[in-house]
């Protein structure tokens, strides 16, 4: 019941971690919360949706099993 492995989550990028490479994508279970853009603000200065990111390995109590073709 890992992140990978559930409907709701997608893969965006292969990120580089201690000469690993883990897979990390978004949660889309809800609508994206609103905070600073990784961090920083917007141009305007205000916030921005946001998915949850989270790693293939990682879980949560709102597993959904991805549908089988």
């Amino acid at each position: 019941m890992k992140c990978e492995d559930c409907r709701w989550w997608s893969v965006e990028d292969l990120t580089i971690v201690k000469k690993e490479t883990v897979e990390w994508g978004y949660c889309h279970r809800y609508p994206p919360d609103k905070r600073e853009y990784r961090g920083r603000p917007t141009v305007k200065g205000g916030l921005r949706g946001n998915w949850p990111e989270t790693y293939a390995n990682d879980f949560c109590g709102e597993f959904a099993e991805k549908d089988k073709p």
